[in-house]
């Protein structure tokens, strides 16, 4: 996370000096965004009295909640073309309950275990676009987006052993789980005039080909492990933007992220797959713009 901090304001401040003879759009604000972030592997299991293989299943769920703080930059860099920097960190994680659970089909399709832990962490994102002029009111983009979520496990409840309910508290639980979502992507802008000063915007932007990663930690099993997988990217916006003058704009608007996988594999054993990664955010922002 300090990274992605780092380069965001590196990027920004570059970008802001290297332009500073054209005008640049200059954005902040902040959405308020809810989800989750669902990883899923599965597995053989080996039972020694019987001498067989049965298929088995991995899932955690970490709610993915908060304020993402956010931070834009745009200057045109030649005609009918512009760069365009924007990115959000989300400090802190709303505290909530998330989930882990286990199942050996060769026995049932019941849970296996179950437990619970608190979950928190922090989040962040940037996208970097070079922007071009479709007409009047459409643009379309291309360029790469990058995005990090790490969440932290701790006071853990086993509730479910074995199929049995016999709950039992997990204390020293302090773990985390990391996955990082990057790639190429494209898109298009476009914004409908609804008077002199109020118009509906909107954005769509997709990859097809992203990388996802994942690195996890179980310090009560002291067991250290990597995902990889190909993965796509699809995020979108809708606001309405007013614009008081020529050189300032307020826009409130709904943001959806969509984050998954295809399907990967895990370094500890090529018999694991990494059959899902899931994030997801979705939620109501307001940011306000400035010319200068």
């Amino acid at each position: 996370m300090n990274k992605l901090k780092t380069f965001l304001l590196a990027a920004l401040l570059t970008f802001s000096t290297s332009g500073a003879a054209l005008a640049a759009d200059v954005s902040m604000g902040a959405w308020r965004a809810s989800g989750s972030e669902v990883w899923r592997t599965s597995f053989p299991l080996y039972h020694k009295e019987t001498n067989s293989y049965s298929e088995g299943a991995s899932e955690l769920i970490y709610p993915h909640s908060g304020t993402y703080m956010l931070a834009g930059y745009e200057t045109p860099i030649k005609a009918r073309q512009k760069l365009r920097i924007e990115g959000g960190l989300m400090g802190s994680l709303n505290n909530a309950v998330g989930s882990d659970s286990d199942w050996d089909y060769g026995n049932s399709n019941m849970l296996w275990y179950y437990g619970e832990f608190k979950a928190g962490g922090n989040s962040g994102f940037i996208n970097i676009d070079i922007v071009k002029s479709l007409s009047k009111s459409t643009e379309y983009f291309y360029g790469y987006g990058y995005r990090i979520n790490h969440f932290r496990m701790t006071d853990g409840l086993y509730l479910i052993d074995k199929y049995k309910y016999e709950p039992y508290a997990l204390d020293n639980l302090d773990s985390y789980y990391t996955t990082i979502y990057q790639g190429p992507h494209v898109g298009v802008n476009s914004q409908t005039s609804l008077s002199s000063k109020l118009s509906v915007i909107g954005t769509v932007s997709y990859s097809p080909i992203a990388i996802a990663r994942g690195h996890g930690w179980w310090n009560l099993r002291n067991l250290d492990f990597k995902h990889q997988a190909p993965a796509k990217m699809f995020d979108a916006d809708i606001g309405l933007r007013l614009k008081p003058d020529a050189n300032s704009a307020i826009t409130i608007g709904y943001r959806f992220q969509h984050l998954s996988i295809y399907k990967g594999w895990e370094n500890l054993s090529s018999a694991i797959t990494w059959e899902k990664a899931t994030n997801v955010q979705k939620g109501f922002y307001i940011t306000g713009m400035k010319t200068f």
